[in-house]
């Protein structure tokens, strides 16, 4: 059976009724608006927002706003907003699958952004995760991809018994203060900082001249910080 194409609220009124009417493959279009809803993912299908996450809002109800539970399914452009205030349960997406794509999102106002269970070899990249307690919690989850997300949080990353990548596979080409760059590239974290104490002579500065904000070391002036981001985490 070819797959279908299907456009909320034109074809159906909510996005859990798109996806319970759906069939494995199938893409769903959802057209803007605010929806208020739990949806439950427990199919192979694509779903993206028609505008992108500034005009496509979904809001829980009570307890994670999506879960996905089939593997291969692709979610981009929806904020994901309101889950919960355990901190240790609810998310704005919730992941126990494997193989899923989840790009171009804003997990807004959660108790946890985007939370992995067992869940392993997933996408998650291009994510403005922001102002939940948890940026991400991992359990149990490995062989992940983690780049290209801003991480601005209380506290940004939980990773327990879990192996990741937190940065690009490949290198990517980019610009940054007029100049074009080739490296592998990570994620933005808000408590990013050098903290090792550090003595610089003048011609160990950038070439700025100074010693960037937020005590961060990027003294190739490339844009990428020359430490590691370090957090909890028992693995990673």
């Amino acid at each position: 059976m070819q797959a279908a194409t299907v456009t909320v609220p034109d074809d159906y009124p909510s996005i859990q009724w798109a996806i319970d009417n759906a069939t494995e493959g199938d893409t769903i279009v959802v057209k803007d608006g605010v929806y208020v809803e739990n949806i439950v993912v427990n199919k192979r299908l694509t779903i993206k927002s028609e505008n992108g996450f500034d005009n496509c809002i979904v809001k829980a109800g009570f307890g994670n706003v999506i879960t996905i539970t089939a593997d291969y399914a692709s979610i981009t452009g929806f904020t994901f907003a309101g889950a919960g205030e355990n901190e240790f349960l609810f998310a704005g997406i919730s992941i126990n699958a494997n193989h899923c794509r989840i790009t171009d999102n804003l997990c807004l106002n959660n108790s946890v952004g985007i939370a992995l269970y067992g869940a392993n070899d997933n996408i998650i990249a291009n994510n403005n995760i922001t102002n939940n307690i948890f940026g991400v919690r991992l359990y149990y989850s490995n062989n992940n991809l983690v780049y290209l997300n801003n991480f601005i949080n209380v506290n940004n990353v939980y990773s327990y018994a879990s192996s990741n990548l937190w940065n690009s596979p490949e290198q990517i080409i980019y610009q940054y203060s007029g100049k074009t760059f080739i490296n592998y590239l990570g994620n933005y974290w808000n408590d990013y900082r050098d903290d090792e104490p550090s003595e610089f002579a003048g011609e160990d500065l950038p070439p700025s001249g100074y010693m960037p904000l937020n005590n961060y070391l990027d003294l190739d002036d490339d844009g990428v910080g020359d430490i590691s981001y370090t957090t909890y985490t028992d693995s990673d």
